[in-house]
């Protein structure tokens, strides 16, 4: 977690994801949950009435791999629930890219926020292969 103050407030940023997807399957937080000891898997995190007085978040996503990755926001009503639902649309993301989903209105109104990974084709390698990752995940939120 970092921080910074600017003009709108302050500025927090939590990791939601680390993965090294090696695979076509559908990856969330249930079928891959953070692992503290390997630094690995997807995160829930809250955004709602436990954290208050934010005045919106967004989540920032970066495709370290070699294939277009596909990112779906989910909301959750509570850390244990086993039916997300989905806040807008997804979004691909080119190699080597990053990309800033916004779920609208602000402060979107779900109170734990997590992703849906996916690609298409298998990716083989990654852009930067000095880091451990192919695809990183950061929620960020403004108070």
């Amino acid at each position: 977690m970092s921080g910074a103050v600017f003009a709108t407030g302050w500025v927090q940023d939590y990791l939601l994801a680390q993965m090294y997807i090696t695979d076509t399957s559908v990856h969330t937080y249930l079928t891959d949950p953070y692992n503290l000891n390997t630094g690995y898997g997807i995160k829930i995190l809250p955004v709602g009435t436990q954290i208050p007085s934010i005045k919106s978040w967004s989540v920032a996503i970066y495709n370290n791999s070699n294939q277009t990755l596909t990112a779906q926001l989910l909301g959750s009503i509570d850390e244990l629930t086993n039916i997300p639902y989905q806040i807008g649309s997804s979004a691909s993301i080119n190699s080597g890219q990053v990309t800033l989903l916004v779920p609208s209105p602000q402060p979107f109104p779900t109170p734990y926020v997590s992703l849906q990974l996916s690609f298409s084709t298998v990716p083989t390698s990654q852009v930067d292969i000095t880091k451990p990752y192919n695809v990183v995940a950061y929620l960020i939120i403004i108070r």
